[in-house]
């Protein structure tokens, strides 16, 4: 997925515009061979973010997850065509 505005870490929420669900942010990392975990993604970084997410039919190629955060300021999160996989797990 592709930070388009803002920042995203641990423990934020996000709200899924494709289903209309909230989440809460896991796990967030950039692909560095393996999967890495780092503290932070900002605009324009591209990586991967676990959401814990029950059920695979609410993964959506092409959604955006948008954060409201304390200052009003919309963090958008696209995730790209290119991705052709989603790991959910119960």
């Amino acid at each position: 997925m592709r930070v388009v505005d803002g920042s995203m870490k641990k423990e934020d929420k996000l709200f899924s515009m494709e289903n209309g669900k909230s989440y809460t942010i896991l796990e967030v990392g950039i692909l560095h061979p393996g999967m890495c975990e780092v503290a932070e993604l900002s605009a324009g970084q591209v990586g991967f973010m676990c959401i814990g997410m029950k059920l695979a039919a609410e993964a959506k190629i092409g959604d955006t997850f948008c954060q409201l955060s304390n200052n009003t300021q919309l963090l958008c999160i696209q995730l790209e065509d290119r991705l052709h996989s989603f790991y959910v797990s119960g």
